[in-house]
């Protein structure tokens, strides 16, 4: 962990106590010491340093931290992000990475290739969705945690909530493998414009939910030759946006 997060209410006139994982952190991987400044952060607060003012450095581990929080969280990326819920080992690994990369929304939504059983799985509960975006925001040095939203109905989700969710967006791609490529992410993402993205299961988009997407002004994007997983389509989506917001900046596309 890049940055260790403190719950608010775990905060008592600016001080807080690490006990469990966390403590271990401290004392076992950063050997700080008493008086040593760590980096810490208030979840969906603001981040600073945690100064040592006791400790214990044997199990049961345990910190005390005073804390100063000077500083605001850095800003989202333009992009948010639906997701054809995948398997749920890929699902914690896509929850860690849009955490890290600063995306603000993720609509988590059901698809015709989507199995059933993972609509059963414990990972959705909205305590197990926080462990592991927690655990994303760590990695990326960020407090603000990302609004997931789970919808178990694909024809509800367009019907009802992808009308009024996209209507915010100035571009919106439906990445799908072997399709006539309507636009490309290059040329036509303004750098001060946002991005919402849709991203299938595994097995890929029914041609249904493609029409509904596309009828709902969505481009449809193909990265290539090769079909990715869905976290690796995820990270490599976001790079090329973001790559294309500097290039668009900068001028080195008309």
């Amino acid at each position: 962990m890049n940055i260790i997060l403190i719950e608010p209410q775990n905060v008592d006139r600016m001080h807080t106590r690490l006990i469990g994982a966390q403590a271990r952190h401290v004392v076992k991987i950063l050997r700080a010491k008493r008086g040593d400044n760590i980096r810490a952060g208030i979840v969906n607060g603001n981040l600073g340093k945690g100064t040592i003012v006791s400790m214990s450095a044997r199990q049961p581990y345990s910190v005390d931290l005073r804390l100063d929080m000077p500083a605001t969280p850095p800003p989202k990326l333009p992009i948010d992000i639906i997701v054809a819920l995948p398997r749920p080992i890929v699902l914690r690994r896509v929850l860690k990475s849009i955490a890290s990369l600063g995306i603000g929304s993720l609509y988590i939504i059901n698809a015709g290739r989507v199995e059933k059983s993972y609509w059963d799985s414990t990972l959705i509960q909205q305590d197990t969705l926080r462990q592991w975006l927690i655990q994303g925001l760590e990695l990326g040095v960020d407090t603000v945690l990302p609004e997931v939203e789970l919808n178990r109905g694909f024809k509800d989700f367009v019907s009802n909530t992808l009308t009024p969710v996209a209507t915010r967006y100035q571009n919106r791609f439906i990445a799908h493998p072997h399709g006539a490529c309507q636009r490309t992410i290059h040329t036509s993402v303004p750098y001060s414009g946002r991005v919402l993205l849709a991203i299938g299961p595994e097995g890929g988009w029914l041609p249904y939910e493609v029409e509904r997407f596309t009828s709902g002004g969505f481009d449809l994007f193909d990265m290539g030759d090769r079909i990715l997983g869905v976290e690796t389509a995820v990270s490599a989506l976001c790079g090329m946006i973001m790559a294309s917001h500097v290039q668009l900046k900068a001028g080195k596309y008309p």
